[in-house]
């Protein structure tokens, strides 16, 4: 919960989705994100996102924007983003070609934060960085892979424990 017990992932969403044009719609959306605040560091979770085409809509792009920058600490509501520094990881692709396309998605999602937040600093890499360097300065980190051994953290899981531990956010889309 965020400040006076508030759920942030209600804000995102009420600011995202316009709930009484799709209720009024024969279309059935179920979204299934998460939001917490562990110790200093904040995680959002998101599963959309199967293949690149299901993270164009700008509803759902506003959703992985806001989320991830509530994530990195940036004030959602300011539009601001004090040049902070995101690093997003991919795992391979998986499910033939067209789907979990997961650096295709970050690109887009890079795309989306860039214009609404251009002095924030997006590095993207396929897989955990080979250069230790890469995560210094690190408000956020994204991650969008498969589950099980093909996980981005895998690995690397006492790495990130001690990143978040410093305040670090973290952002797990699709089955990340």
């Amino acid at each position: 919960l965020g400040p006076a017990a508030s759920n942030p992932l209600q804000q995102i969403l009420a600011d995202s989705i316009d709930f009484d044009r799709l209720a009024r719609s024969p279309i059935r959306v179920f979204i299934n994100t998460t939001c917490v605040r562990t110790g200093k560091a904040r995680v959002f979770h998101c599963v959309l996102g199967h293949d690149a085409k299901a993270l164009q809509p700008s509803p759902v792009q506003t959703l992985l924007r806001r989320g991830t920058a509530w994530a990195a600490g940036i004030p959602v509501a300011s539009g601001g983003d004090g040049g902070k520094k995101t690093v997003m990881m991919a795992g391979p692709a998986s499910h033939g070609f067209g789907c979990h396309e997961h650096q295709a998605g970050l690109a887009l999602l890079a795309q989306a934060l860039n214009q609404a937040a251009p002095s924030l600093q997006i590095l993207v890499q396929d897989g955990w960085p080979t250069d230790p360097g890469a995560l210094d300065g690190a408000a956020a980190l994204v991650l969008d892979c498969d589950g099980g051994g093909a996980h981005v953290l895998a690995g690397h899981a006492s790495e990130a424990d001690a990143l978040m531990a410093q305040g670090v956010g973290l952002a797990c889309l699709h089955y990340s």
